[in-house]
């Protein structure tokens, strides 16, 4: 069919090794549209400590899709927050730039304000970019400043990073024998949380979109 000239992308005729997006791109064949392209949403969310990132759970616990019940279309979140992790979340329907954004070879980069118990010595924090071994791989920070240290003796800190293990920030820091007490994303790819409260979103601008395709080198930004 697109051999034939049949097909046609955008109201442009195809041709083989074309490439379009079915959420993105309009797609007809024989002029009649096989599917219409879908609003893209890019939203930002303060995600609040207690909540699922995940669209239902079984067991009637809080998701995040309880936080934005005022979106017409279907998003997903882009990667995930651990239930007592706070901070801000991406979700989008934009299924190409969800995957780019949470593929660890794109090293899209993470700040997190970290409360650990106690405070630890200077060598036990360097080893936060220096490495430290986890049981799947060596785990490090691209780096790691102190804040401050509370009354009560724990260190608050921020620690950049652009791998994304699963729970990586908590099994580091247990690693080096100082547990998460508090764990707060506040920024991801760029997005920052400073401007939400727990659980409010809002729209990303079309400038902050383009940013977010350039850091993974996308095209075709909506």
């Amino acid at each position: 069919m697109i051999g034939a000239g049949r097909v046609m992308v955008n109201g442009k005729i195809a041709t083989i090794g074309d490439k379009a997006i079915p959420q993105v791109d309009t797609i007809q064949v024989d002029g009649q549209s096989i599917g219409q392209a879908e609003s893209m949403v890019y939203l930002k969310l303060h995600k609040p400590a207690g909540y699922l990132t995940s669209m239902s759970d079984d067991r009637g616990r809080a998701v995040i899709t309880d936080l934005i019940t005022d979106i017409p279309e279907r998003v997903y979140p882009v990667g995930r927050l651990d239930y007592n992790t706070e901070g801000v979340l991406l979700l989008t329907n934009d299924g190409v730039l969800a995957h780019a954004l949470a593929h660890p070879s794109n090293q899209v980069p993470r700040t997190y304000h970290i409360k650990v118990r106690g405070n630890p010595t200077p060598s036990q924090f360097k080893k936060l970019t220096t490495g430290v071994t986890l049981e799947d791989g060596v785990a490090r920070a691209i780096s790691a400043e102190r804040i401050r240290t509370t009354p009560a003796g724990h260190l608050w800190f921020e620690m950049v990073l652009a791998e994304g293990k699963n729970r990586e920030v908590r099994r580091m820091c247990e690693a080096i024998g100082h547990p998460v007490n508090r764990l707060l994303r506040v920024n991801f790819a760029g997005i920052h949380v400073d401007d939400l409260r727990p659980g409010e979103t809002k729209v990303l601008t079309k400038d902050q979109v383009n940013a977010l395709y350039n850091m993974v080198n996308l095209t075709n930004s909506p």
